[in-house]
Order: C-alpha cells, then sequence, then structure tokens
C-alpha cells in the first residue's frame, strides 16, 4: 500500500511486518528465474552469466541467496556475498540470519551530484527523498553486525580502512584488489568515473564542489546536517534553519513522485 518504494520512515509495524515477511514467504525457482530474466537488459550485474547454470533455488530469500552465491562460488573463495545499491531495509533480515553487512556511505552532496549526472538510476527523483534514503541507511546501521564504511575515508586511507574491513569480516584482505572483475568478465579499471584512471583515483571526492549551486549545497547540508557533523563531513552553514522555506533545486522528472508535495515533505522533516 506504499505511495513510493523504500520508505524513508516505516513505523515500527511495518517494519516488523517486513521482517516477518521476509523470513515466512517461500519463493520458487520459476519465480527467481522470472525476476532474473528482467534484469537482462543491466547488462552490469551479470544475469546472463548467472542464468547459463541457474541451479534449483526453492526457499526464503535467505536460501535463495545463499544457493545463488554458493553457485558462482570458486573451491577458493572464503566469503560469500552481493552488493545492491538500496539494500539497507534488509539488514534487520539479514542479521536475524547471522549476515554481516557493510554499508558504504558517501558525502550526501556527491551522492546528489552523481544522481543528477548518472543514467545508471534512471529518472530523478525529489531531493529531500533521496536524502531521506541516505540518511536511512546510517540508521539502520547500528548494531555490532553492521559496518559503515566511508567512501572518503576508503579511498583517502584506504590501507588502514580495508584492514579494519577486514577485521570486521574475520579475515585479512590485501590492498591489491585492483582491476576488479565484473559478473560480465570485464574489469573495473578504478573506483571514478570523472576522469579514465587506474586503481583507487581521488578525482571523485569532492566533484560536486564545482558541480553543485549554492542553493543545492544549502539544501542537502540543512536536511542532512546532524548525520553529516557526526560522520565527520564539513557543511556550509553552521547550524539548522529555515527548512520549511527550502526549494526544490532541480527537477524531478521520476514517474512515480508526480504526487509528491515538496513542502508537506519539509514540514514532516521539520517535525521530526
Amino acid at each position: 500500500s506504499r505511495s513510493y518504494p523504500f520508505l524513508p520512515k516505516p513505523e515500527s509495524e511495518e517494519e516488523a511486518g517486513f521482517l516477518n515477511y521476509l523470513k515466512t514467504t517461500h519463493f520458487s525457482t520459476k519465480q527467481v528465474k522470472k525476476w532474473m530474466l528482467e534484469g537482462l537488459n543491466y547488462v552490469a550485474m551479470g544475469e546472463k552469466q548467472l542464468l547459463e547454470k541457474f541451479p534449483e533455488v526453492e526457499g526464503n530469500l535467505i536460501d535463495v541467496i545463499r544457493l545463488l552465491l554458493q553457485n558462482l562460488a570458486t573451491s577458493s573463495d572464503i566469503i560469500l556475498g552481493f552488493k545492491d545499491v538500496m539494500m539497507d531495509e534488509f539488514i534487520p533480515y539479514f542479521e536475524s540470519e547471522g549476515i554481516k553487512t557493510i554499508s558504504l556511505v558517501r558525502d550526501p552532496r556527491a551522492v546528489i551530484y552523481s544522481l543528477r549526472n548518472s543514467k545508471e538510476m534512471g529518472a530523478y527523483r525529489p531531493t529531500l527523498f533521496n536524502l531521506q534514503i541516505w540518511k536511512r541507511v546510517i540508521r539502520n546501521t547500528q548494531s555490532s553486525n553492521s559496518y559503515l564504511l566511508k567512501y572518503e575515508d576508503l579511498i583517502l586511507d584506504f590501507d588502514t580502512e580495508i584492514q579494519r574491513l577486514g577485521n570486521f569480516i574475520g579475515t585479512k584482505l590485501t590492498s591489491d584488489v585492483f582491476p576488479l572483475q565484473k559478473n560480465n568478465q570485464e574489469s573495473w579499471s578504478s573506483n571514478s568515473s570523472f576522469a579514465t584512471s587506474k586503481g583507487l583515483s581521488r578525482n571523485s571526492v569532492n566533484a560536486f564542489e564545482v558541480g553543485l549551486s549554492e542553493e543545492a549545497l544549502v539544501y542537502i547540508d540543512t536536511i542532512c546536517f546532524e548525520e553529516m557533523k557526526g560522520l565527520g563531513y564539513a557543511t556550509s552553514i553552521s547550524n539548522v534553519s529555515g527548512i520549511n522555506l527550502l526549494k526544490e533545486p532541480f527537477e524531478v522528472n521520476h514517474v512515480s513522485f508526480e504526487t509528491w508535495d515538496n513542502e508537506v515533505e519539509l514540514q514532516k522533516e521539520l517535525v521530526s
């Protein structure tokens, strides 16, 4: 019954209901294969390779995930895992199954800049909604089985951060990780899409500084002020004021948000 997917602030009753749904729902191989076929247009995700040797994956969600990963694994693999853009809503479920989660968090200004300039994420959603999702990630990673990793720390002090990450996972990670292989057998040459480079690149860390207007920067800093200060990000404002006066700094063209009322949503943000 949600108006929008990935609800930024679900009520506790809904969160409990979602957790129960994930724990009790049985998925068939036919259902999972249908979803994988729907993703064939997303080349980098590797569904084509997976479907070529698709296993029987009957069971609940964690059974399906384990079976798919084990089917892709080699005998030398120590850790099995996967990456998703918006997975934090599932963190309570994974933790209930003993699964560790790692959330890579980036400066919200860089996130908005990337969303505005990326062709991978589709039409643009309201900036407030995008920022609420960013804040939700931080709220959902406050437990011993969750790890919050700042993108900037990873890029600027890779050796230290990769060692800490290895300690959390329970194995030694080496700093020589590039080139990473994509599911479609191609290689990632760098972490940056802002300039051609090999290995770790710092080009993307503060690219937003020349790509966002002052209006957009104030909007982001106001909505995310407390979280940014807590994570050590510098802000362009010294305190929060005038949330209800903020104006959407970009054109919103996502069809799911045609009825979105930014002023109403800002009022909700103000009282929370």
